[in-house]
């Protein structure tokens, strides 16, 4: 009787150690949180984990204040990071706390910044002289969201400290209006005719 008490207490803890070290247990697949920022210039995130272990795909959501939002995920080359971003923007994501779920892993992140910098131009004007054509004078960062018409105050080297306005497209100045129109960035508000 002794004898198959052993036996089968033996064959009892041999199958909770075969089944606990199984390649096909839960323990072996794991996701950790890297990063969470905002993607340059735009509302959508990104999120970086670390994988361990085999998955067939990844799936996954952010709730931000009740409001789901799906995530497109990617495994990158070497089989370890997957980047998953945001479906669509929400804008005001920057700086807030929001749970991130990927294959059922869940996570708290706190959503950061990342500086978009944009050209600032202004129109040289020499003492005495003709103001010329809009100059690039350098780059201003900031890590709040742009909108066409928003005012920075901005330090140039060359001109010292002035407001400047945000467009999209560059304004066409000058006496004639044929300055060229640079696109996107900070463009000093006054124009000369």
């Amino acid at each position: 009787m002794k004898r198959k008490v052993f036996t089968i207490l033996t064959l009892t803890v041999l199958a909770v150690l075969v089944l606990a070290v199984s390649p096909t247990s839960a323990a072996t697949r794991r996701i950790s949180l890297w990063s969470a920022e905002l993607e340059a210039g735009k509302t959508a995130a990104v999120f970086t984990f670390r994988v361990w272990g085999d998955f067939d795909k990844f799936s996954g959501y952010i709730l931000n204040s009740g409001n789901q939002t799906n995530l497109n995920c990617n495994l990158q080359d070497n089989g370890e990071v997957l980047i998953c971003r945001m479906a669509k923007g929400v804008p005001g994501l920057a700086g807030k706390m929001v749970q991130v779920v990927v294959n059922g892993f869940s996570f708290d992140a706190v959503i950061e910044t990342v500086p978009v910098c944009h050209p600032v131009y202004d129109w040289p004007n020499p003492p005495g002289g003709t103001p010329g054509p809009w100059e690039n004078f350098g780059n201003y960062c900031t890590e709040k969201e742009l909108e066409e018409g928003d005012f920075e105050v901005i330090t140039t080297e060359d001109w010292g400290t002035w407001e400047y306005v945000f467009l999209n497209q560059g304004g066409f100045c000058g006496p004639d209006g044929s300055w060229n129109n640079y696109g996107k960035g900070f463009y000093f508000p006054g124009c000369i005719s």
